[in-house]
């Protein structure tokens, strides 16, 4: 009889769980795309043009874990109306994050979305987000899936060093990670790492 109690409590657990995530993918805070084009590339890899932006970046030091949950409350509280004019502002993907391990430290970025010039963007109350612009820049990316913690995202980080490495491609030392997903999805996540480009030329 426990066993069974034990059973039917666990389904009605996984049940709830998967209903939740399911409402995490239909409900996805993400609602806008960061602007680029496509340059070049395969299924997976890509080189891409992103144009000059406004971005709100975040510094946090500590674990990558914990980095990531203390910059997302950060940025998702100024983008709810933690601003000078209480205004809520839309969630642009992907989330930009670098990490270094050696330090600790690390950076979490949001794009804010195009209508937004900078002198008439709602200034944050946190005095931890800085508000700062792009230039344009070519960029590679290697997009997998799943929920990526550092190590998956350093493995693919090699991996797309020696594409590069294989196609005769100058980059910029530090990389990127690019997270399109809210952090409390846990299933159809995407990701990307990704790195600035060197005096890159597209072809024709």
């Amino acid at each position: 009889m426990r066993f069974k109690t034990l059973l039917k409590t666990a389904l009605f657990g996984s049940a709830v769980f998967a209903a939740w995530q399911a409402k995490k993918v239909l409900t996805n805070k993400f609602t806008a795309e960061r602007p680029s084009s496509r340059v070049e590339g395969t299924q997976d890899f890509e080189i891409r043009y992103y144009p000059p932006v406004v971005m709100a970046t975040v510094v946090r030091t500590g674990g990558y874990k914990e980095m990531l949950k203390k910059g997302f409350k950060t940025l998702y509280g100024y983008l709810s109306g933690k601003n000078d004019v209480r205004q809520e502002i839309e969630m642009t993907k992907p989330m930009v994050v670098q990490y270094d391990d050696a330090s600790g430290k690390g950076t979490m970025t949001l794009v804010l979305p195009k209508e937004y010039a900078m002198d008439k963007l709602p200034r944050p109350l946190s005095n931890k987000i800085n508000i700062h612009k792009t230039e344009g820049s070519y960029k590679a990316l290697l997009k997998f899936e799943g929920r990526a913690d550092k190590i998956d995202f350093f493995s693919k980080q090699q991996e797309l060093m020696s594409i590069l490495e294989g196609r005769n491609i100058a980059h910029e030392e530090a990389f990127e990670y690019f997270i399109y997903n809210d952090p409390m999805q846990l299933v159809q996540r995407e990701n990307a790492v990704a790195v600035s480009l060197k005096d890159f030329h597209p072809k024709g």
